[in-house]
């Protein structure tokens, strides 16, 4: 179960605010010990998970209804949420993905990997990633 990015009907769902939702839930969990956190958390990791496929050699979409690119801000929150909630082979399988295609020489992450054909890297490199 994902959270959509408004309440209005026809919601975006982002993957990376759902990454980070985890990792809330979980902590919410860890503060309070209400195991219905817990189980939010592993609910909404799955429906990270899902934003995790093969196209591109690996990595977490942006976005679930326009997969068109995958990001540093999606990818490397669903690496932390994943090893927080012991999924953590496919924890280190995401994360050499990440490393492999989004990181540079400097130890930066570029932004994101768009489209298919062309396939293009956008060497942004923002604060947050």
């Amino acid at each position: 179960t994902g959270y959509a990015s408004a309440i209005s009907p026809g919601s975006e769902m982002y993957y990376d605010d759902n990454a980070w939702l985890v990792l809330s839930l979980v902590e919410a969990h860890q503060l309070t010990g209400n195991p219905d956190y817990l189980q939010r958390a592993h609910e909404t990791l799955d429906f990270v998970l899902s934003g995790h496929d093969a196209t591109l050699g690996g990595g977490v979409w942006w976005l679930r209804e326009r997969r068109q690119a995958k990001h540093t801000c999606s990818t490397a929150p669903a690496v932390l949420a994943a090893l927080r909630l012991g999924r953590n082979d496919l924890a280190m399988t995401i994360l050499t993905w990440l490393e492999t295609n989004l990181r540079d020489e400097d130890g930066l992450y570029f932004d994101k990997l768009i489209g298919l054909d062309p396939l293009e890297l956008d060497r942004t490199k923002f604060s947050y990633n």
